[in-house]
């Protein structure tokens, strides 16, 4: 049995009692217009939208340092620097804060080399910054966390224009781990010695999904050995161990996006060849991988995703460019939202057709900030913040059933020590306050059909109940009373 501290807001209504409802989308906006930032949520209030390329258009924009917090309530911000400027940074919140890794400081031709992809990464703790040495350079990648550690699925390592045949690159084909406790860096191979791979955790398990590898030597243009691949691996932190295996045959693709919720990691869209999307969806449930599509006219490489209470919103992208390795043939203005309670996808818009964006998800809540969108050759960048809240997530209560008999608890009320027993065995307890606020979470490792655990704070809780190899979901309340 592992026990795990966790803060996640859900609506967790008492017989009746019910939020004030909500609409789904808010809008505020940053002091200045950016693109190719990162944007990752410091608490449920916060996120930290940081570095990218600032200003209006062409010549006019220049790599940033800046640091905006962001407050998702309020739509308020302040501004803060990080120690180096950062285009297409990799972001991820950890044990240790949230973490600012790669990124490109300076572009152009820097001392005939390319661009300048820092090896360095950044945290943000406690109202400073603090910069670090890494082993490897990269950016424009996924990182996760799970298991007191974070996992980097680099993008690309080199980017050097050449006017005859386009941008050449290299990418970081190593899986990075940082132990957050030793502050040690170890790195594995990765299937295909790919880069670009989607990544998504649920905090105990990470998948990475997709991503190109070169054939030839490198670096390469557009054209130069670049293949497409189908491969993924999922690491295990309860066991510390990795598997791997390839998709379905013809699912082979770069560029995906992915994210989890509740139980489920799903990858959405990507890139079949050059200027070629896909609307191609991959689900694994934590045992077995099944696979469905949303509509054909939504295939591309979608820019970004976010998990919200129980939905993932897919927002924009397009059919991307391997010519240049920034860009797309066409641009995208849908969000497809995943339903993770039913499986099922919907459809909703952005204000504009819209690229270079980056998302975060926390809680009920998920943030989309900045962004390009091309007329023809020109583009401009955007300063807006859109904050989405999943309202059946937030609003609507979980209207606990007392005739419920899976599960029984005893004692309730409880002086500390609580117990639960069921017929079935017992996948994971979530704990919640009356907040909303998810306090414990307890992972049943032995496959046993109870579980006991000593509570040391008084108060009202409900307990979200998970059975193995089944969806069904009980909730118990219970009351805690310490002397």
């Amino acid at each position: 049995m592992k026990i795990y501290l966790k803060k996640w807001s859900i609506s967790l209504a008492l017989i009746g009692s019910f939020l004030p409802a909500l609409s789904q989308w808010s809008t505020g906006s940053l002091p200045f217009k950016t693109a190719r930032h990162g944007v990752e949520f410091l608490n449920p209030e916060e996120v930290i939208i940081a570095g990218g390329q600032v200003g209006n258009s062409g010549s006019s924009q220049n790599i940033s340092d800046n640091a905006i917090i962001y407050n998702v309530n309020t739509h308020s911000w302040i501004s803060s620097s990080m120690n180096t400027p950062r285009l297409e940074p990799i972001m991820v919140r950890g044990d240790s804060g949230v973490y600012v890794i790669g990124g490109a400081s300076a572009w152009g031709d820097v001392n005939g080399n390319g661009w300048k992809i820092e090896n360095t990464m950044e945290t943000y703790k406690n109202g400073s910054w603090t910069e670090f040495s890494i082993p490897f350079q990269t950016m424009d990648g996924n990182a996760v966390h799970v298991g007191g550690k974070i996992i980097v699925a680099g993008g690309m390592s080199y980017w050097r224009w050449d006017s005859s045949d386009g941008a050449n690159i290299e990418g970081t084909s190593l899986l990075w781990i940082y132990d957050e406790a030793d502050k040690t860096w170890t790195s594995r191979f990765s299937s295909d010695g790919r880069f670009f791979s989607a990544a998504a955790s649920d905090g105990e398990i990470a998948v990475f999904v997709g991503g190109l590898w070169i054939q030839d030597s490198i670096p390469g243009d557009h054209l130069d050995g670049l293949y497409q691949s189908g491969a993924y691996e999922i690491y295990n932190s309860a066991t510390n161990s990795w598997s791997s295996g390839y998709l379905p045959s013809g699912h082979n693709r770069s560029r995906i996006v992915g994210c989890y919720c509740n139980n489920l990691f799903v990858f959405v869209g990507g890139s079949r060849a050059n200027g070629v999307g896909s609307n191609l969806v991959n689900i694994y449930d934590g045992q077995d991988w099944s696979h469905t599509d949303i509509e054909f006219s939504g295939a591309r490489a979608v820019e970004d995703c976010a998990t919200a209470g129980n939905k993932i919103l897919f927002a924009g992208g397009g059919r991307w460019r391997y010519e240049t390795w920034y860009n797309n043939t066409t641009r995208s203005d849908l969000i497809d939202v995943f339903d993770a309670d039913s499986k099922s996808f919907s459809r909703d818009t952005l204000e504009r057709s819209l690229q270079d964006f980056k998302m975060a998800g926390y809680n009920g809540k998920a943030v989309l900030a900045g962004g390009v969108n091309y007329v023809g050759t020109e583009w401009t960048s955007y300063k807006e913040v859109y904050v989405f809240e999943d309202s059946s997530f937030v609003n609507v209560g979980i209207q606990i059933d007392d005739n419920q008999k899976e599960v029984s608890i005893f004692p309730n009320p409880t002086s500390g020590d609580l117990h639960f027993f069921s017929r079935d065995l017992i996948e994971k307890i979530e704990v919640y306050n009356l907040h909303g606020e998810e306090i414990i979470r307890i992972q049943n490792y032995d496959g046993r059909n109870n579980l006991s655990y000593h509570f040391s704070k008084s108060g009202f809780f409900i307990a979200r109940i998970f059975f193995r190899g089944s969806e069904k979901i009980e909730y118990k309340k219970f009351s805690v009373v310490t002397h």
